[in-house]
């Protein structure tokens, strides 16, 4: 039987398996652009649903929380005509203002594969409700060698451009029939059954997600973006497509152990925080000076056979880019030595905290990168890794805070 974590350590494996036949496909060109689709549908996902699919596995009946079902589907469907109407007649402004030079046909088709992000969340929350963790570690793995092999065979098989894309779409197409499968197993009549006053009432009842949650993941998920969304703004799609594939490159597995790290070091801090808060600081520490002794060899390795291995993985059209993947290695690297400790602001009395260092870092990553416009695209990769060093530095000092169990009692 698969786990959730199960899930996410193959739904890395595949596409990272096949990444090195795709970038011997598939041009640095096209691979920005795909770097620029998925940060349109990476930020504008996360507010699809209205974050009323959140609230699904919160009610005592069912009857409600199929009305959440609804909420959420609803909210998908209209924010995506919406969507598709504001790039229907915006679209030469939208082109022009990233400067988008190759097919943009790939636009058009960006509302459809957003409201399909927002089916696979109702469905994936609605069978974490029903405890059916199995159903949702393989729906990743489906979705994730889906895509991967969607992208292949649009190579393949076809001339059409924007293959990546295409195939992106494809994945999450398969993905959904798999999972509308487990999901409208049981008594799929209740599903299509509309109670209006229930759905008033719950609509109501959880205002709170999409007033609250949906601002504050909008502001998370654009602020990871806006490094893609400003390359490709100031610079070529050749080098959003080099600074997006190493970045996928490197972070997947680290993406991976960070997933799984939090995950043993949440169940610690609640314990600590609650047995022996004065240990806390010294066990966050321990673990951060830990993580960094484990990310140095990398690093170096890297930095001396980073060209050599980057031209065996991604193919020589790909020229050396031994620098980049060194500069891009250090961002990872300290984000994976940083981000697992942030649980400690997801206690109650630090909330506030992880809103303010995200606020910030919002406005730091746009502010920093928009002044760099005019260096040469290595020294605003350069100015991107102190940044990135510098704030995730004042993010370990905030939960260094966070942990004076002073301020836990």
């Amino acid at each position: 039987m698969f786990t959730v974590a199960g899930g996410t350590f193959f739904s890395q494996i595949i596409p990272l398996a096949i990444l090195p036949i795709l970038t011997r496909l598939y041009s640095p060109e096209e691979f920005g652009t795909l770097a620029l689709y998925i940060a349109f549908f990476s930020i504008l996902s996360v507010v699809v649903t209205g974050r009323y699919e959140m609230a699904i596995m919160l009610p005592k009946k069912e009857k409600d929380a199929i009305s959440l079902f609804q909420i959420s589907f609803l909210f998908s469907f209209i924010f995506s005509i919406f969507f598709l109407l504001v790039i229907l007649f915006n679209s030469e402004s939208i082109i022009s203002f990233l400067k988008i030079n190759s097919s943009v046909a790939w636009l058009y088709f960006l509302p459809f594969s957003i409201f399909l992000a927002g089916l696979y969340q109702i469905y994936s929350y609605w069978l974490n409700r029903n405890k059916k963790f199995s159903e949702i570690a393989f729906s990743k793995i489906v979705q994730s060698s889906s895509i991967s092999f969607g992208q292949l065979g649009m190579k393949l098989v076809s001339l059409i451009s924007n293959g990546l894309i295409f195939g992106y779409i494809v994945g999450q197409i398969i993905n959904l029939i798999y999972l509308s499968r487990r999901v409208f197993l049981v008594r799929p009549k209740n599903f299509f059954h509309i109670d209006l006053s229930r759905l008033k009432k719950n609509l109501i009842l959880y205002k709170r997600f999409p007033l609250i949650s949906s601002f504050s993941s909008l502001l998370d998920r654009a602020a990871v973006q806006m490094p893609i969304l400003l390359i490709s703004r100031f610079y070529d799609q050749a080098s959003l497509g080099i600074f997006s594939i190493l970045l996928r490159f490197l972070d997947s597995p680290f993406a991976v152990l960070n997933h799984s790290i939090s995950l043993v070091f949440h169940k610690k801090v609640v314990d600590l925080s609650h047995e022996d808060p004065s240990a806390l600081t010294k066990e966050i520490l321990q673990i951060f000076f830990t993580l960094l002794l484990f990310t140095l060899p990398f690093i170096l390795i890297v930095y001396i056979f980073g060209a050599e291995i980057f031209r065996l993985l991604l193919g020589s059209e790909w020229g050396n880019v031994g620098d980049y993947a060194f500069l891009i290695m250090i961002v990872v690297s300290y984000r994976f030595c940083v981000s697992p400790l942030s649980v400690v602001l997801g206690l109650k009395k630090t909330l506030h905290l992880g809103a303010y260092w995200q606020v910030l870092y919002f406005l730091t990553i746009s502010l920093t990168l928009i002044l760099s416009r005019n260096l040469d695209f290595i020294d605003f990769i350069k100015v991107f890794v102190i940044h990135e060093v510098l704030l995730y530095s004042l993010y370990l000092v905030l939960i260094i805070y966070g942990s004076n169990y002073k301020r836990l009692n």
